[in-house]
């Protein structure tokens, strides 16, 4: 059969097909069958639920399978199993701590859990030979126990300690992203396969998009005719209701995603008999989202005001006019301090007056309240990058793309632009290999890497002068080439 992967020519999945090959030929060392657990951290030691929680279990007396004991005959009225392997089985399988550590069968699967979290540090994937007497297959099973091929290992002290040059392969934090979107791209594991029960059901469930909340939304839309006379309805009623339904636009100036205002849909509810008022805020120029916003905010008409304020705010950054974005995002703020996508934006109007700590204290906050707001962690990288935290920079645009690529994510960014980004920070790093592989990834996921890098940055020339490096002539083609 031939191998997907021999008609790319990709750094990127070189370096990953390296990776497998050294587990593969770590793991036929021996002749006994070898199990693999993939893990986000390089860990001192792999250890069990029920070793982790118990205190004093790293005793050299204490005897953890009397533990486990007691728990076993404590769940067993409430579980038709009869069998202590498989109500332990059970107990793991739902989160429970027991002495079994989980496994699997393929290399493969391993290597996504490897890689699955945690980006931004190294993972690894540990080899183990058990012996006959401390694996455990499940008897009982699962859908989430057959797709990820689990095996479990029972080990006499709760614990294993990996050789690190013979029993271990570190997965490199740079790569995760890599293997994740190789995995899924060819050979069909992802969230969704390798959490095919209720458990990834319910990790994926998006309420939201179900067809009929879809249906309801296209129900309330209709075309724009006459913004003014749209809007006089809302005008004359005693309170309004905002709503921003985000579109899948987004703007980009310099290293910034303009992610609310002009790109997003206004939708006005009056209270009480009037239906609801729908309009394009991307139809609308900057001085007449701004006239907008005044009004109501003026006529203190809007219940919640503080997205009047944050929205108008976005349109004054989008216009370069910092104090007035500024001021505004600082009253929706004394209105709603919990709201994150007012924290984003004031972090981004402090990057435009030249207030660094400012800025990434704000971006902070909007991401402690908010960890998958794309467009915040795409500002922050880039904010880190300029300021030369490029170790920074990549992490956080390794999580935009992560959560861009294996989550139930339906935002304006593309993960194009997360590979684009992160291809700009890794040109200031001079990683020329994993530069060149983003830019092609970002090409192939629709970005027009050429015209956006002269947008944003000015061009191949201005880019070199400002970072101070010399792109290679691999790299210097695909910017040149539209």
């Amino acid at each position: 059969m031939t191998d997907k992967t021999e008609e790319l020519d990709d750094p990127e999945l070189e370096r990953i097909r390296g990776l497998m090959g050294e587990v593969v030929s770590k793991s036929s060392k021996r002749e006994d069958a070898c199990v693999y657990r993939g893990e986000p951290k390089c860990f001192p030691v792999v250890s069990s639920g029920l070793f982790r929680k118990c205190p004093n279990s790293s005793n050299e007396a204490f005897d953890i399978g009397r533990v486990e004991q007691e728990i076993v005959d404590k769940a067993r009225p409430h579980t038709a199993l009869a069998e202590d392997v498989e109500i332990l089985t059970q107990i793991q399988h739902f989160g429970g701590a027991t002495n079994l550590i989980e496994f699997t069968d393929d290399h493969l699967i391993a290597l996504f859990f490897a890689s699955l979290e945690g980006h931004g540090t190294n993972g690894r994937v540990v080899l183990h030979w058990p012996e006959s007497d401390t694996l455990v297959r499940p008897q009982h099973t699962m859908n989430g126990a057959v797709s990820q091929k689990s095996v479990f290992v029972r080990p006499p002290r709760g614990f294993i300690v990996p050789d690190a040059d013979q029993e271990t392969v570190v997965v490199p934090a740079d790569l995760k992203s890599g293997i994740l979107a190789f995995l899924e791209r060819f050979h069909g594991i992802s969230e969704r396969t390798v959490y095919n029960d209720i458990h990834g059901f319910i990790r994926q469930q998006t309420p939201g998009r179900s067809r009929y909340a879809r249906e309801f939304q296209d129900s309330l839309t209709k075309p724009r005719i006459d913004w003014m006379n749209d809007l006089a309805p809302c005008l004359e009623a005693p309170k309004i209701i905002i709503e921003m339904h985000r579109m899948r636009h987004a703007y980009h100036q310099r290293g910034m995603v303009y992610a609310d205002g002009q790109a997003s849909m206004l939708l006005l509810s009056p209270l009480g008999e009037l239906g609801p008022i729908n309009l394009y805020a991307s139809e609308l120029n900057a001085e007449e989202l701004v006239e907008l916003f005044t009004q109501l905010i003026e006529k203190e008409q809007v219940i919640n005001e503080a997205i009047a304020y944050s929205r108008r705010g976005a349109v004054h950054l989008h216009q370069g006019t910092a104090d007035l974005a500024m001021s505004d995002f600082d009253e929706a703020l004394a209105r709603d301090e919990e709201m994150p996508e007012a924290y984003h934006g004031r972090a981004n109007a402090y990057r435009l007056l030249g207030n660094a700590d400012g800025a990434m204290a704000d971006f902070d906050k909007a991401l402690s309240l908010e960890p998958r707001l794309v467009a915040a962690l795409i500002d922050r990288a880039n904010a880190s990058r300029e300021s030369g935290s490029l170790d920074q920079a990549i992490r956080d645009f390794d999580s935009a793309i992560l959560i861009m690529k294996t989550m139930a994510y339906s935002g304006r960014i593309g993960v194009g632009d997360g590979y684009f980004y992160r291809a700009v920070a890794r040109c200031v790093r001079q990683e020329w290999a994993e530069a060149k592989a983003d830019l092609k990834a970002a090409r192939r996921d629709g970005v027009l890497v050429a015209s956006s890098f002269r947008t944003i940055y000015g061009g191949v020339q201005a880019f070199q002068d400002e970072c101070r490096v010399t792109l290679p002539s691999a790299v210097r083609t695909i910017l040149h080439v539209l």
